[in-house]
């Protein structure tokens, strides 16, 4: 029951936390990025006039954002595991691991927000000509906001996001090869050198996720302090999981660690 009422609790809590929170995020913005002049003296006193002349549009242009911004965020990941692909074929060795599905999501938000507000601004400032700062005054007043101000800086920033995010990915990696492992970590520069007779460990993690399901990754610690996750370079299946353990084990010349976490 303490449970239930500590559930019940934290909803509540929630439902007043953000509302209010958004109010004064809202405000706070308002402030940082104000309504110029001109849209007060463009709509009078009064929201109604512009909001029946760009009520419509300002909705397409939302519309348009989104498939635009869908459509480059998928671009994005796809082209983030292309060629972290086509990276891995400059690797020899007996394991090559890059990034495939996860870690390229990393430019892929980024960009399909950028892009959603680039396409959407190219959109509408077509379709409507002049009448665009019309439109631009019709989305200040109604968030009470310079929009565009704000959009813009949103823009900025979810540029360079998606720039680092995919030059990240692209140097992340882990090769291991009779020789020992070699790999760089996604926020890493340069790359990491050991040999079998550097590791300390090597475990086998099983996450139970249901009767049907789970997940096996892998992790290295070395005797420098050093670990490494196979899951910070690649979801590998299970299967591939396993076989990576027993090759670093054997070599290494060690017991594997099992250990089994999540629903038993």
């Amino acid at each position: 029951m303490s449970n239930s009422w500590g559930g019940y609790l934290l909803l509540f809590s929630l439902a007043v936390i953000l509302p209010v929170g958004a109010v004064f995020f809202f405000r706070f913005l308002g402030r940082i990025f104000p309504v110029p002049e001109r849209c007060y003296r463009l709509a009078g006193s009064s929201l109604r006039e512009l909001e029946k002349k760009y009520r419509k549009w300002d909705f397409l242009g939302g519309l348009v954002g989104i498939a635009i911004g869908g459509a480059g965020g998928y671009g994005s990941w796809w082209l983030c595991r292309t060629v972290c692909a086509w990276r891995a074929t400059s690797f020899t060795g007996d394991f090559v691991l890059v990034p495939q599905k996860g870690i390229c999501l990393a430019p892929a938000v980024p960009a399909a927000i950028a892009l959603g507000i680039a396409g959407a601004w190219v959109f509408l400032r077509l379709l409507l000509g002049e009448r665009f700062h019309e439109l631009a005054c019709y989305s200040h007043m109604k968030l009470r906001l310079n929009t565009n101000r704000l959009l813009a800086w949103m823009f900025a920033v979810c540029f360079v996001l998606a720039v680092m995010g995919t030059a990240l990915p692209l140097d992340t990696y882990m090769v291991a090869s009779q020789d020992g492992l070699v790999y760089n970590t996604f926020l890493g520069f340069g790359c990491h050198r050991y040999t079998y007779a550097d590791i300390a460990a090597v475990q086998q993690k099983t996450n139970v996720k249901s009767r049907f399901k789970k997940d096996i990754t892998v992790t290295i610690r070395f005797r420098d302090g050093e670990t490494w996750m196979s899951g910070n370079t690649q979801e590998l299946e299970n299967d591939e999981a396993i076989r990576l353990a027993a090759y670093v084990g054997q070599r290494a010349g060690i017991t594997i660690e099992q250990k089994l976490t999540g629903r038993m």
